[in-house]
Protein backbone atom coordinates (compact mmCIF):
# COMPACT_ATOMS: atom_id res chain seq x y z
CA UNK A 1 0.00 0.00 0.00
CA UNK A 2 1.30 3.44 -0.94
CA UNK A 3 1.59 6.23 1.60
CA UNK A 4 -1.72 7.72 2.70
CA UNK A 5 -2.29 11.46 2.56
CA UNK A 6 -1.84 11.73 6.32
CA UNK A 7 1.47 9.85 6.16
CA UNK A 8 2.68 11.96 3.27
CA UNK A 9 1.77 15.17 5.07
CA UNK A 10 3.67 14.02 8.13
CA UNK A 11 6.84 13.01 6.30
CA UNK A 12 6.88 16.23 4.22
CA UNK A 13 6.61 18.29 7.40
CA UNK A 14 9.46 16.26 8.90
CA UNK A 15 11.89 16.59 5.99
CA UNK A 16 11.08 20.17 4.92
CA UNK A 17 13.43 21.86 7.44
CA UNK A 18 16.32 19.63 6.36
CA UNK A 19 15.90 20.10 2.62
CA UNK A 20 14.59 23.57 1.85
CA UNK A 21 17.38 25.87 0.73
CA UNK A 22 19.63 22.93 -0.10
CA UNK A 23 21.40 22.49 -3.44
CA UNK A 24 20.59 19.53 -5.67
CA UNK A 25 23.93 17.82 -6.20
CA UNK A 26 22.84 14.77 -8.16
CA UNK A 27 20.04 12.47 -9.26
CA UNK A 28 20.28 8.67 -9.35
CA UNK A 29 17.98 5.83 -10.39
CA UNK A 30 16.86 3.91 -7.32
CA UNK A 31 15.60 0.51 -8.35
CA UNK A 32 12.24 0.02 -9.97
CA UNK A 33 10.46 3.28 -10.87
CA UNK A 34 12.21 5.38 -8.25
CA UNK A 35 14.83 8.11 -8.05
CA UNK A 36 17.14 9.40 -5.32
CA UNK A 37 17.91 13.11 -5.07
CA UNK A 38 21.17 14.04 -3.36
CA UNK A 39 21.02 17.47 -1.69
CA UNK A 40 23.71 19.46 0.06
CA UNK A 41 21.72 21.06 2.85
CA UNK A 42 22.48 22.16 6.39
CA UNK A 43 26.18 21.50 5.69
CA UNK A 44 25.63 17.82 4.95
CA UNK A 45 24.50 15.54 2.16
CA UNK A 46 20.90 14.39 2.42
CA UNK A 47 19.37 11.67 0.23
CA UNK A 48 15.70 11.87 -0.69
CA UNK A 49 14.01 8.81 -2.21
CA UNK A 50 10.92 9.25 -4.36
CA UNK A 51 9.26 6.05 -5.57
CA UNK A 52 6.46 5.88 -8.13
CA UNK A 53 6.23 2.09 -8.01
CA UNK A 54 2.51 1.17 -7.99
CA UNK A 55 1.50 -0.01 -4.54
CA UNK A 56 4.77 1.23 -3.03
CA UNK A 57 4.77 4.92 -3.99
CA UNK A 58 6.33 7.06 -1.30
CA UNK A 59 8.76 9.82 -0.39
CA UNK A 60 11.27 9.80 2.47
CA UNK A 61 14.90 10.31 3.39
CA UNK A 62 17.37 7.43 3.13
CA UNK A 63 20.72 7.04 4.84
CA UNK A 64 22.61 6.09 1.67
CA UNK A 65 22.08 6.86 -1.98
CA UNK A 66 21.71 3.92 -4.40
CA UNK A 67 24.80 2.54 -6.10
CA UNK A 68 25.69 4.14 -9.41
CA UNK A 69 24.60 2.31 -12.56
CA UNK A 70 26.33 2.21 -15.94
CA UNK A 71 23.19 3.20 -17.89
CA UNK A 72 21.05 6.13 -16.82
CA UNK A 73 17.32 6.22 -17.57
CA UNK A 74 16.23 9.06 -19.83
CA UNK A 75 14.31 10.77 -17.02
CA UNK A 76 17.33 10.84 -14.72
CA UNK A 77 19.54 12.27 -17.46
CA UNK A 78 17.04 15.04 -18.24
CA UNK A 79 16.58 16.00 -14.60
CA UNK A 80 20.35 16.07 -14.07
CA UNK A 81 20.81 18.33 -17.05
CA UNK A 82 17.99 20.64 -16.06
CA UNK A 83 18.15 20.89 -12.27
CA UNK A 84 21.54 19.77 -10.94
CA UNK A 85 23.13 22.60 -8.97
CA UNK A 86 19.82 24.38 -8.42
CA UNK A 87 18.39 25.17 -4.98
CA UNK A 88 15.26 23.66 -3.51
CA UNK A 89 13.05 26.65 -2.82
CA UNK A 90 10.23 24.63 -1.31
CA UNK A 91 8.61 21.23 -0.87
CA UNK A 92 4.87 20.98 -0.27
CA UNK A 93 1.74 19.02 -1.01
CA UNK A 94 -0.45 20.20 -3.88
CA UNK A 95 -4.21 20.29 -3.37
CA UNK A 96 -5.98 17.58 -1.39
CA UNK A 97 -4.36 14.50 -2.83
CA UNK A 98 -1.00 12.71 -2.57
CA UNK A 99 0.91 15.07 -4.85
CA UNK A 100 4.19 16.61 -3.70
CA UNK A 101 5.95 19.44 -5.53
CA UNK A 102 9.65 20.25 -5.18
CA UNK A 103 10.28 23.76 -6.55
CA UNK A 104 13.77 24.74 -7.71
CA UNK A 105 15.44 28.11 -8.30
CA UNK A 106 18.76 29.45 -9.52
CA UNK A 107 20.00 32.91 -8.68
CA UNK A 108 16.55 33.75 -7.41
CA UNK A 109 14.76 32.67 -10.61
CA UNK A 110 12.37 29.72 -10.82
CA UNK A 111 13.87 26.94 -12.94
CA UNK A 112 11.33 24.14 -12.68
CA UNK A 113 9.77 21.57 -10.43
CA UNK A 114 9.66 17.89 -9.72
CA UNK A 115 6.08 16.80 -9.12
CA UNK A 116 5.64 13.43 -7.44
CA UNK A 117 2.11 12.06 -7.90
CA UNK A 118 2.17 9.29 -5.30
CA UNK A 119 -1.35 8.14 -6.03
CA UNK A 120 -1.00 4.36 -5.98
CA UNK A 121 -1.51 2.58 -9.30
CA UNK A 122 -1.14 5.78 -11.35
CA UNK A 123 1.93 7.08 -9.47
CA UNK A 124 4.48 9.01 -11.49
CA UNK A 125 7.17 11.66 -11.19
CA UNK A 126 7.15 14.61 -13.57
CA UNK A 127 9.79 17.18 -14.40
CA UNK A 128 7.97 20.43 -15.11
CA UNK A 129 9.78 23.43 -16.59
CA UNK A 130 9.60 26.97 -15.24
CA UNK A 131 6.94 27.69 -17.90
CA UNK A 132 4.65 25.04 -16.41
CA UNK A 133 5.08 22.63 -19.30
CA UNK A 134 6.02 19.00 -18.94
CA UNK A 135 9.65 18.22 -19.76
CA UNK A 136 9.79 14.50 -18.90
CA UNK A 137 8.08 11.74 -16.91
CA UNK A 138 9.64 8.85 -15.01
CA UNK A 139 6.96 6.42 -16.17
CA UNK A 140 5.36 6.70 -19.59
CA UNK A 141 1.95 8.30 -19.01
CA UNK A 142 -1.00 6.06 -19.82
CA UNK A 143 -3.66 6.96 -22.36
CA UNK A 144 -5.94 8.22 -19.62
CA UNK A 145 -3.30 10.24 -17.75
CA UNK A 146 -4.77 13.67 -18.50
CA UNK A 147 -3.15 13.70 -21.97
CA UNK A 148 0.20 14.59 -20.39
CA UNK A 149 2.96 14.61 -22.94
CA UNK A 150 6.30 16.45 -23.12
CA UNK A 151 5.54 20.04 -24.07
CA UNK A 152 1.97 20.01 -22.76
CA UNK A 153 0.91 22.15 -19.80
CA UNK A 154 1.08 20.25 -16.55
CA UNK A 155 -1.91 20.19 -14.24
CA UNK A 156 -2.31 17.97 -11.14
CA UNK A 157 -4.81 15.13 -11.04
CA UNK A 158 -8.28 15.56 -9.63
CA UNK A 159 -8.48 14.31 -6.02
CA UNK A 160 -9.71 10.76 -5.66
CA UNK A 161 -13.44 10.61 -4.74
CA UNK A 162 -13.85 10.11 -1.02
CA UNK A 163 -10.05 9.86 -0.88
CA UNK A 164 -9.39 6.54 0.78
CA UNK A 165 -5.80 7.72 0.47
CA UNK A 166 -6.44 10.08 3.37
CA UNK A 167 -6.80 7.10 5.70
CA UNK A 168 -4.74 6.07 8.68
CA UNK A 169 -1.24 7.03 9.67
CA UNK A 170 0.69 3.78 10.17
CA UNK A 171 3.87 5.43 11.35
CA UNK A 172 2.71 7.84 14.04
CA UNK A 173 4.64 7.45 17.27
CA UNK A 174 7.51 5.53 15.67
CA UNK A 175 10.03 8.36 15.90
CA UNK A 176 11.46 9.41 12.54
CA UNK A 177 8.89 9.10 9.78
CA UNK A 178 11.57 8.58 7.15
CA UNK A 179 13.20 5.76 9.09
CA UNK A 180 9.88 4.06 9.84
CA UNK A 181 8.74 4.34 6.21
CA UNK A 182 12.10 3.09 4.90
CA UNK A 183 11.98 0.03 7.18
CA UNK A 184 8.39 -0.79 6.28
CA UNK A 185 8.85 -0.54 2.53
CA UNK A 186 12.18 -2.34 2.50
CA UNK A 187 10.35 -5.36 3.92
CA UNK A 188 7.26 -4.91 1.75
CA UNK A 189 9.22 -4.53 -1.50
CA UNK A 190 11.47 -7.47 -0.65
CA UNK A 191 8.39 -9.65 -0.08
CA UNK A 192 6.77 -8.44 -3.30
CA UNK A 193 9.97 -8.93 -5.30
CA UNK A 194 10.27 -12.45 -3.94
CA UNK A 195 6.65 -13.21 -4.81
CA UNK A 196 7.16 -11.78 -8.31
CA UNK A 197 10.30 -13.84 -8.78
CA UNK A 198 8.50 -16.95 -7.52
CA UNK A 199 5.66 -16.43 -10.01
CA UNK A 200 8.10 -15.80 -12.85
CA UNK A 201 10.24 -18.86 -12.10
CA UNK A 202 7.18 -21.08 -11.56
CA UNK A 203 5.70 -19.89 -14.87
CA UNK A 204 8.89 -20.72 -16.75
CA UNK A 205 9.14 -24.12 -15.05
CA UNK A 206 5.51 -24.94 -15.89
CA UNK A 207 6.05 -23.93 -19.53
CA UNK A 208 9.15 -26.13 -19.73
CA UNK A 209 7.29 -29.01 -18.06
CA UNK A 210 4.43 -28.69 -20.54
CA UNK A 211 6.88 -28.79 -23.45
CA UNK A 212 8.65 -31.86 -22.03
CA UNK A 213 5.35 -33.64 -21.38
CA UNK A 214 4.44 -33.19 -25.05
CA UNK A 215 7.87 -34.54 -26.04
CA UNK A 216 7.41 -37.60 -23.80
CA UNK A 217 4.03 -38.34 -25.40
CA UNK A 218 5.55 -37.96 -28.87
CA UNK A 219 8.51 -40.23 -28.11
CA UNK A 220 6.28 -42.91 -26.60
CA UNK A 221 4.01 -42.81 -29.66
CA UNK A 222 6.99 -43.09 -32.00
CA UNK A 223 8.38 -46.08 -30.12
CA UNK A 224 5.02 -47.86 -30.28
CA UNK A 225 4.46 -47.32 -34.00
CA UNK A 226 7.87 -48.37 -35.32
CA UNK A 227 8.27 -51.71 -37.10
CA UNK A 228 8.98 -54.75 -34.97
CA UNK A 229 12.73 -55.11 -34.62
CA UNK A 230 12.59 -58.88 -34.17
CA UNK A 231 10.47 -59.28 -37.29
CA UNK A 232 13.13 -57.55 -39.40
CA UNK A 233 15.94 -59.58 -37.86
CA UNK A 234 14.02 -62.85 -38.30
CA UNK A 235 13.28 -62.20 -42.00
CA UNK A 236 16.92 -61.32 -42.62
CA UNK A 237 18.10 -64.55 -40.97
CA UNK A 238 15.53 -66.65 -42.89
CA UNK A 239 16.55 -65.07 -46.20
CA UNK A 240 20.17 -65.85 -45.35
CA UNK A 241 19.26 -69.53 -44.89
CA UNK A 242 16.90 -69.75 -47.90
CA UNK A 243 18.79 -67.64 -50.42
CA UNK A 244 18.75 -70.61 -52.85
CA UNK A 245 14.93 -70.58 -52.82
CA UNK A 246 14.58 -66.92 -53.83
CA UNK A 247 13.84 -66.41 -57.50
CA UNK A 248 15.28 -63.40 -59.34
CA UNK A 249 12.90 -60.40 -59.52
CA UNK A 250 10.51 -62.07 -57.09
CA UNK A 251 8.22 -59.79 -55.06
CA UNK A 252 7.78 -62.32 -52.26
CA UNK A 253 9.07 -65.65 -51.03
CA UNK A 254 7.43 -68.20 -48.70
CA UNK A 255 9.83 -70.11 -46.45
CA UNK A 256 9.72 -72.27 -43.34
CA UNK A 257 10.41 -70.45 -40.08
CA UNK A 258 13.17 -72.72 -38.84
CA UNK A 259 13.35 -70.72 -35.58
CA UNK A 260 9.82 -71.76 -34.60
CA UNK A 261 9.32 -75.28 -33.23
CA UNK A 262 6.28 -75.89 -35.49
CA UNK A 263 8.15 -74.58 -38.55
CA UNK A 264 5.19 -72.56 -39.87
CA UNK A 265 5.50 -70.94 -43.26
CA UNK A 266 6.22 -67.19 -43.36
CA UNK A 267 5.90 -64.72 -46.19
CA UNK A 268 8.77 -62.32 -46.79
CA UNK A 269 8.23 -59.29 -49.02
CA UNK A 270 11.04 -58.61 -51.51
CA UNK A 271 12.16 -55.76 -53.72
CA UNK A 272 12.17 -57.27 -57.26
CA UNK A 273 14.85 -54.80 -58.34
CA UNK A 274 17.33 -56.33 -55.89
CA UNK A 275 19.14 -59.65 -55.91
CA UNK A 276 18.31 -62.24 -53.21
CA UNK A 277 21.48 -61.31 -51.27
CA UNK A 278 20.75 -57.59 -51.59
CA UNK A 279 17.23 -58.20 -50.23
CA UNK A 280 18.73 -60.06 -47.26
CA UNK A 281 21.19 -57.21 -46.60
CA UNK A 282 18.35 -54.72 -46.89
CA UNK A 283 16.49 -56.41 -44.04
CA UNK A 284 19.60 -56.39 -41.84
CA UNK A 285 20.27 -52.71 -42.63
CA UNK A 286 16.69 -51.79 -41.72
CA UNK A 287 17.03 -53.81 -38.52
CA UNK A 288 20.25 -52.04 -37.50
CA UNK A 289 18.92 -48.60 -38.44
CA UNK A 290 15.69 -49.11 -36.54
CA UNK A 291 17.48 -50.56 -33.52
CA UNK A 292 19.76 -47.50 -33.39
CA UNK A 293 16.74 -45.17 -33.75
CA UNK A 294 14.88 -46.96 -30.97
CA UNK A 295 17.93 -46.80 -28.72
CA UNK A 296 18.16 -43.08 -29.34
CA UNK A 297 14.44 -42.71 -28.73
CA UNK A 298 14.67 -44.66 -25.48
CA UNK A 299 17.60 -42.51 -24.38
CA UNK A 300 15.73 -39.30 -25.22
CA UNK A 301 12.65 -40.61 -23.42
CA UNK A 302 14.67 -41.49 -20.32
CA UNK A 303 16.34 -38.07 -20.33
CA UNK A 304 12.99 -36.31 -20.74
CA UNK A 305 11.42 -38.30 -17.90
CA UNK A 306 14.39 -37.53 -15.67
CA UNK A 307 14.09 -33.82 -16.52
CA UNK A 308 10.34 -33.96 -15.79
CA UNK A 309 11.06 -35.34 -12.33
CA UNK A 310 13.62 -32.60 -11.74
CA UNK A 311 11.15 -29.92 -12.88
CA UNK A 312 8.51 -31.31 -10.52
CA UNK A 313 11.01 -31.09 -7.65
CA UNK A 314 11.91 -27.51 -8.60
CA UNK A 315 8.26 -26.49 -8.92
CA UNK A 316 7.51 -27.94 -5.52
CA UNK A 317 10.45 -26.05 -4.00
CA UNK A 318 9.46 -22.77 -5.66
CA UNK A 319 5.80 -23.02 -4.71
CA UNK A 320 6.69 -24.01 -1.15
Amino acid sequence: MSLSLAELQAVVEEIRPRLEGGRLENVHPAGREAIALVFYAQREKVNLLISARPGFSRLHLVSERPEATSELPHFVRVVRQGLRGHRLEGIALVGDDRVVELRFTRQGQATGSLVAELTGRTSNIYYVGADGRLVAALRRPGKGDRALRPGSAYHPPAPAPGSAAAARDRFAGEGSYSEAIARHYARAEAQEDLATLRRSVASRLRSERKRLARLVDKLRAELKTTEDLEDLRLKGELLKIHLHAVQPRAKMVVVENLFDQGRPEIQIALDPRLSPRANMERYFRRYKKLRAAQERGQKRLADALERLDELDRQLHAVEA
